[in-house]
C-alpha cells in the first residue's frame, strides 16, 4: 500500500431487509465512520425471497443458487476492487458455513486477509455435530482466516484447538447510546417501581417459563408488581412449557404481552421497566443486545452465566447473576432489587457508565478498525 493510499476493505454480508442480528450489524458497519477511515466497499448477500428466513442455513435449491450467485459476485468484486482485507460474518450451520468456506477461499485466492465475526455462540455445537472428515475441512477453512472476532472473553473457547489463540480476539457489539439517553435521564428522577421487563424471543430456553414462575412468587406478596414481555413466542418444542407456565400463574392478569417492539415502542417499554430480566439457560448464548440496551437505559439486569453475559453484567454492581432454571432464586433476587429503590438507582447508574465506557457504537467501530488494520499487517 503506497503512502497516503487508504486501505481497501470489503464488507461481505446481508443488509436489511430482512431484519436480523447479522443484517443489522452489517448495516451499522456500512453506514459507520469506517467509510472515512478506509477505501470501503460492501457486498450485500441478503436473500429477499419470500421464505428466505425460514430456510436460512438449510440445503435448498434456492439457497444453493443464491450461494453460487454470491460466490460469483464476490469473485467479480475481488477482481475489480482488489481489497486488502475482507470482513464477513461467519455462519454456524452446515450449509451456511459451506457457502462461507467458498467465499473465504475466493478471498484468499486474491491474497486478501479475512476478518471473520462470530455473531453468536453456536459454532462449537455445529462443529462437534459434524463427522471427522467434515471437521477436518472446517479446520482447514478456519486456517484461512486471519482474525476471528468473538463477542466476549467467555466465547474464546469455542475455537480452542481449531485456531491459534493469538488469532482470536474479543470484539463485543456496540449500541448507539443517543437512542437511549432520554430514557436514562428519565430514570434519574424515578422513585423506583415494580415492573419487570423481558425483551427477546419468548421461548423456554431463554428462561421465560422460569421467569413466569418467579413472578408468581413475587406477585403474591406485592400487588403492584407487573411482568412485561416484549417479543414473539417461538414455535419450538418449548412453546408448551411457556404456555403452561402462563396458564398456571395465578396473577396472569398482571402479565402484559407487548409483542415485538421497535423504535419508540421499544424505548417506552424500557422506560416503564424497573428491572430487566433475562434468565436464559440457552447453551450457545451469545451477547444479547437487549441487555446492553437495558443497561444504557439505566436498568439493573438479572441474568445467568451464559455466553458473554458476565462480560456485560457485573454481579452485584450492575445487577445480579443467578443460577439458571432456579425460579425461587430468581424471585428472591428480583424482589431484592424491586424492594430497594436506592439499589435500583445505583445499579442503573453503574450500567449506564459501563455501557458508555465499553459498549458504545463508537467503541465498537474503533475496535473493528483496529482488528482490520491488525489483519492487514498480519
Amino acid at each position: 500500500m503506497r503512502n497516503g493510499e487508504r486501505l481497501k476493505v470489503l464488507l461481505v454480508g446481508p443488509l436489511p431487509p430482512p431484519v436480523h442480528g447479522v443484517s443489522v450489524m452489517q448495516k451499522v458497519l456500512v453506514e459507520s465512520d469506517l467509510r472515512n477511515r478506509f477505501d470501503l466497499h460492501s457486498l450485500d448477500l441478503a436473500d429477499r425471497t419470500g421464505n428466505a428466513q425460514q430456510t436460512m442455513g438449510r440445503l435448498t435449491l434456492r439457497n444453493v443458487s443464491s450461494a453460487i450467485a454470491s460466490s460469483l459476485r464476490l469473485f467479480w468484486k475481488m477482481l475489480s476492487r482488489r481489497p486488502k482485507v475482507v470482513f464477513l460474518f461467519i455462519s454456524q450451520s452446515r450449509w451456511g458455513f459451506l457457502r462461507d468456506a467458498v467465499l473465504i477461499r475466493i478471498c484468499r485466492l486474491f491474497g486478501a486477509r479475512v476478518v471473520a465475526n462470530l455473531g453468536g455462540a453456536h459454532f462449537r455445537v455445529f462443529y462437534e455435530s459434524c463427522p471427522p472428515r467434515r471437521q477436518k475441512r472446517i479446520r482447514k477453512t478456519l486456517g484461512r482466516i486471519s482474525l476471528m472476532q468473538v463477542l466476549g472473553s467467555g466465547l474464546r473457547g469455542i475455537f480452542e484447538g481449531l485456531m491459534p489463540a493469538d488469532r482470536i480476539v474479543v470484539t463485543p457489539n456496540g449500541i448507539p447510546l443517543k437512542e437511549y439517553a432520554a430514557v436514562a435521564e428519565g430514570r434519574e428522577h424515578s422513585k423506583g417501581g415494580r415492573n419487570i421487563l423481558f425483551m427477546g424471543t419468548l421461548c423456554a430456553s431463554k428462561g421465560v417459563a422460569d421467569l413466569i414462575e418467579a413472578f408468581g412468587i413475587l406477585a403474591g406478596a406485592q400487588s403492584d408488581t407487573r411482568l412485561l414481555f416484549a417479543g414473539s413466542l417461538l414455535e419450538d418444542e418449548g412453546k408448551q412449557d411457556v404456555l403452561a407456565a402462563l396458564e398456571r400463574c395465578p396473577f396472569r392478569d398482571r402479565i402484559e404481552m407487548l409483542g415485538v417492539v421497535r423504535g419508540q415502542e421499544k424505548l417506552d417499554a424500557f422506560a416503564r421497566a424497573d428491572v430487566f430480566a433475562l434468565p436464559t439457560w440457552y447453551p450457545p448464548e451469545g451477547q444479547p443486545v437487549a441487555i446492553l440496551e437495558a443497561m444504557a437505559c439505566g436498568l439493573p439486569v438479572v441474568s445467568c452465566d451464559r455466553g458473554a453475559i458476565t462480560d456485560m453484567v457485573v454481579d452485584g454492581e450492575g445487577g445480579f447473576i443467578v443460577a439458571p432454571r432456579e425460579p425461587k432464586e430468581l424471585a428472591t433476587t428480583l424482589g431484592r432489587i424491586l424492594d430497594d429503590a436506592d439499589l435500583q438507582r445505583k445499579q442503573g447508574e453503574y450500567n449506564i457508565q459501563r455501557v458508555r465506557e465499553l459498549y458504545s457504537l463508537e467503541k465498537y467501530i474503533d475496535k473493528v478498525e483496529e482488528d482490520i488494520r491488525f489483519a492487514a499487517a498480519w
